[in-house]
């Protein structure tokens, strides 16, 4: 908490913002994702995903990896938040055929996606004729790992031009790595 704390001290760009949470609480239990922040979390497992799927609105949700994926789609805990992972062998046509069902049933969007397949959620939303970036509201989890696995994975860095077009956007890392990019100050970003 002290390394955090002096690291945010030396950041002069954001405005900042300190969240206490207590033993056994849960981030939704204190705090609802707000939009244009970065979520500087010293504990993982504190519930920001599962704060953004239950935020009621649509959502777009960027997790690195598969396995955080699976593992909230299959979990009964999420049975009725319309989960749907996009990865690897997911095509355009099923995340079509996802947001028509979505759409037509008044329900929420709740896209779950890796970085790498991320292009085809975006596809579908320009094939529907929809407005993600005014749709949805975009999480970046481990936005960490944007930097630092970049070197092996080319495309994981896909969503973030697209990220600054959302309306609604927000950013979490448990070991957070403050931008240097202009773009969060120019558009009034907050440190949490």
């Amino acid at each position: 908490n002290q390394k955090l704390s002096t690291h945010l001290k030396n950041t002069r760009i954001m405005k900042k913002t300190i969240l206490s949470i207590n033993k056994g609480q849960r981030l939704s239990d204190i705090y609802t994702i707000e939009p244009n922040t970065i979520l500087c979390k010293t504990l993982t497992g504190l519930g920001a995903t599962y704060s953004e799927i239950k935020a009621k609105r649509h959502s777009i949700v960027i997790e690195l990896n598969q396995p955080p994926i699976v593992g909230k789609c299959n979990d009964p805990k999420h049975k009725k938040d319309n989960l749907f992972g996009v990865m690897q062998k997911i095509t355009v046509d099923n995340v079509i055929e996802y947001l028509e069902d979505t759409v037509a049933n008044g329900k929420l969007i709740k896209i779950l996606c890796t970085p790498e397949s991320f292009y085809k959620v975006k596809q579908a939303f320009e094939y529907l004729e929809l407005n993600m970036h005014t749709m949805c509201f975009m999480l970046l989890d481990e936005c960490h790992k944007l930097v630092k696995d970049n070197d092996y994975r080319e495309d994981i860095t896909l969503p973030i031009d697209d990220f600054f077009h959302f309306d609604e956007k927000a950013m979490v890392s448990a070991t957070p790595i403050i931008p240097s990019d202009p773009r969060f100050e120019e558009r009034g970003f907050t440190l949490v």
